[in-house]
């Protein structure tokens, strides 16, 4: 990590006080960064049967059936359609499992701190 020596003028730092601003600077994202992560995952846990009821829908053949049936006109244009739209639901499911993979990952490497 660079330190700004316009910041810090003409000083003669010691160990200790390159320290503090290295590690001052590693800190100073980090309670932002993970009070989005703590929101968004609850908020992901807050949807997580809906996103089982989705996953169930598309594997159960049903999502199939109303994507033909809303080609064939069947289902009213006016109604909400989003989840049959070509990728919308597959990609929001493939999306969700790179997530898991992420926090898997990242819950591996925190066995790295004490």
């Amino acid at each position: 990590m660079r330190i700004d020596m316009e910041e810090i003028g003409n000083k003669v730092l010691s160990e200790a006080e390159l320290r503090v601003i290295v590690n001052s600077r590693r800190l100073e994202p980090l309670p932002e960064i993970l009070e989005q992560a703590s929101k968004a995952l609850d908020e992901l846990g807050g949807k997580w049967e809906d996103l089982i009821a989705l996953d169930e829908y598309m594997d159960s053949g049903q999502w199939l059936e109303d994507y033909e049936a809303d080609e064939r006109g069947e289902i009213d244009k006016e109604l909400p359609r989003g989840v049959l739209s070509q990728d919308a639901l597959y990609d929001t499911l493939q999306e969700l499992q790179e997530v898991l993979r992420s926090i898997r990952r990242l819950a591996r490497k925190s066995k790295e701190l004490k």
